[in-house]
């Protein structure tokens, strides 16, 4: 899973800084890269902390079956942090990150 053609929706595209994409598909080849078993959706609530006066971008990423969650922090020196929560999902043919309100 997750390891055909990636694609992103234009509205993701529009929101999500280049950066956040990024680390959203470096997030799942590291899980890929462990030898996680991957569920079919991949979801990242995105959110954000301020620590010392910095915006923090924080990622959850987390998967139902098997479950599993994990937390990337990092920091907003080149792009606005996001509030919202994202999609991606594997249909086998290709992987498409998409915002969830789009779904």
């Amino acid at each position: 899973m997750f390891d055909k053609e990636k694609y992103i929706t234009s509205h993701a595209n529009e929101i999500l800084p280049l950066a956040l994409q990024i680390t959203i598909w470096q997030s799942i080849d590291q899980w890929r890269a462990t030898n996680t078993s991957l569920d079919y959706l991949q979801v990242f609530e995105l959110s954000t902390e301020t620590v010392g006066g910095k915006s923090i971008q924080v990622i959850i990423h987390s998967q139902e079956q098997p479950e599993k969650t994990e937390t990337i922090r990092i920091e907003c020196e080149s792009f606005e942090p996001v509030n919202d929560k994202v999609f991606v999902i594997d249909d086998v043919e290709y992987a498409t990150m998409l915002m969830a309100s789009d779904y």
